[in-house]
C-alpha cells in the first residue's frame, strides 16, 4: 500500500509507505516507512517504523 489515512488507525501485518492520522497504533508485523500523527502514536515492539513525526 502507498498511503493509509484516517482519524483512528490500528494496523497489524501491514506494509505501507505512509500512515497518516490523529491516533495511530502500529501493531505487530507492520513495516511502515513514515507515520504522521496528530494526537497519539504507539508502536508494537514487533513492528518496524522507519520514521515518525507529529504534525
Amino acid at each position: 500500500m502507498e498511503t493509509i489515512e484516517g482519524d483512528g488507525i490500528y494496523l497489524e501485518h501491514t506494509d505501507a509507505k505512509i500512515v497518516r492520522g490523529d491516533r495511530i497504533i502500529i501493531g505487530p508485523g507492520c513495516n511502515i516507512d513514515l507515520v504522521e500523527y496528530h494526537t497519539s502514536f504507539h508502536q508494537d515492539e514487533k513492528a518496524t517504523v522507519k520514521a515518525k513525526r507529529r504534525s
